[in-house]
């Protein structure tokens, strides 16, 4: 495969992507962030590594899916921390929302 021909799969496959009607897959809804990722990383991957496959560069190939790996895990593990962290934001003002009204029915203002 010539190096022309894996930007121009790339290029095709980002194009897909950008101009898909996602919203028929999603009920209405946009693409989800964590999965625009994902499609933009395999647009880019794949390509790359039919190129590499044919040019018989299999270690090359390891260190890129090694590295897509590690990435991907590495933003699902961000994404994971931020959402515990608005959980635990969302619990807490909870929390004070029902103290001030429980002070609030018993006539407390501490």
């Amino acid at each position: 495969m010539d190096v022309a021909v894996t930007i121009m799969i790339s290029v095709l496959m980002m194009g897909v992507g950008h101009w898909f009607r996602w919203e028929m897959l999603f009920n209405g809804n946009r693409l989800p962030r964590l999965m625009a990722y994902v499609y933009g990383v395999l647009a880019i991957c794949v390509p790359v590594s039919g190129y590499l496959w044919m040019a018989q560069l299999e270690r090359a190939l390891y260190v890129l899916w090694g590295t897509v790996a590690g990435g991907g895990l590495s933003v699902m593990g961000m994404h994971l921390v931020d959402w515990m962290l608005e959980e635990t934001r969302r619990r807490q003002e909870g929390e004070e929302r029902e103290s001030e009204l429980m002070r609030a029915l018993h006539g407390t203002n501490d």
